[in-house]
């Protein structure tokens, strides 16, 4: 089921605090709205509804949603009440919808194994994601530097994510956490110009060339962006191969040193034609096909796969051939019995 009031096709920016329970969700979505509008409470699952609110922020109508804390299956045993159920699975829900994900840990007790889950289930579903070290007032300096590294460390897949420091309690870093947001939504709604992507490219292989699959090294051919929800970029390339992860990640690095979208994550594809089909499009080219990429019926194709003394042209011609000599001696015979008065046959 949808959340209440969050219509999966409105196009305003939805934006989802997730974290484990009590880490201060509510109080920082309070700190947002500059009012009590949530229920805060020390004591862990006081939110149990995902409540979306209307928000707009430096002339941006957001849609911001307060969910319930996701925990592990276990967690209160067998016993567990069906409303802290319907909670988690309403939660996991307005992650799926979302834009953006504003991922809420606590810096003051330090990452835990929930949290390496919901920060999981976020790369998951490809959404923008801040990380937001909540009750870093508590930290020094030193501190908030070692829970950054211990981030980077234990959530390596998130790296697109940048890490903000902040406090519900005294707003601090609340602001910034928007701004951030923001800028993930529109960064998540860009589109490049494919000319501009593929001459980007173009350049890039001539400084760093691919590396050599089966003796041939493998090129783009061209790339562009596919109009998704979440950016999703394809290379068209000459031949099968499976990427190696740096070529991947200098990919990524390319594309983001010209396109930084911020906070958001990229999906890569890369494509090639199988081999029957590239010498399906070198037989159409031998043909006399003009078009790069052609579609050979399937007929004809077969046709072209058989040894030539199979094909029905050749076959076609060496019959016609055979027809004409019979009928050259046919002639021969009949006037060779003309002139010397013996039968025709």
């Amino acid at each position: 089921g949808a959340v209440p009031g969050w219509a999966a096709e409105d196009a305003v920016g939805k934006v989802a605090v997730v974290g484990r329970p009590n880490v201060g969700k509510s109080s920082l979505l309070n700190a947002l709205l500059g009012e009590e509008r949530m229920v805060v409470n020390p004591v862990a699952g006081t939110t149990r509804d995902s409540v979306a609110c209307e928000y707009e922020w430096r002339g941006e109508k957001l849609l911001l949603i307060d969910t319930a804390g996701i925990r592990r299956q276990a967690a209160g045993g067998e016993e567990r009440e069906e409303l802290d159920r319907a909670a988690v699975a309403a939660a996991r829900v307005a992650i799926s919808q979302c834009h953006v994900a504003l991922l809420l840990l606590d810096a003051y007790q330090g990452l835990t194994r929930a949290d390496l889950a919901i920060a999981g289930l976020v790369t998951e579903q490809q959404k923008s994601c801040v990380i937001v070290a909540n009750k870093a007032d508590r930290l020094d300096a030193a501190a908030r530097r070692a829970f950054s590294d211990s981030v980077r460390e234990r959530m390596p897949w998130l790296d697109y994510a940048p890490v903000l420091h902040a406090s519900a309690l005294t707003g601090a870093g609340v602001d910034e956490a928007l701004d951030t947001a923001a800028s993930a939504l529109a960064w998540r709604r860009t589109k490049v110009p494919k000319r501009r992507l593929n001459e980007l490219f173009a350049r890039a292989q001539l400084l760093r060339p691919l590396p050599v699959v089966r003796g041939a090294r493998l090129k783009m051919q061209y790339a562009t962006q596919h109009a998704t929800e979440s950016p999703t970029f394809v290379f068209r390339m000459n031949r099968q191969a499976e990427m190696h992860p740096s070529v991947v990640r200098w990919v990524e690095r390319t594309l983001r040193s010209h396109w930084p979208f911020d906070a958001t994550p990229l999906r890569l594809v890369f494509k090639a034609d199988p081999p029957r089909r590239r010498r399906r499009n070198a037989l159409a080219r031998a043909e006399g096909a003009s078009s790069r990429f052609v579609k050979m019926p399937k007929k004809k194709w077969r046709e072209l796969q058989k040894p030539f003394w199979q094909r029905e042209k050749f076959v076609a011609q060496v019959r016609e051939r055979n027809r004409e000599r019979r009928r050259a001696s046919q002639e021969a015979r009949r006037a060779a019995a003309a002139a010397g008065g013996l039968p025709a046959s």
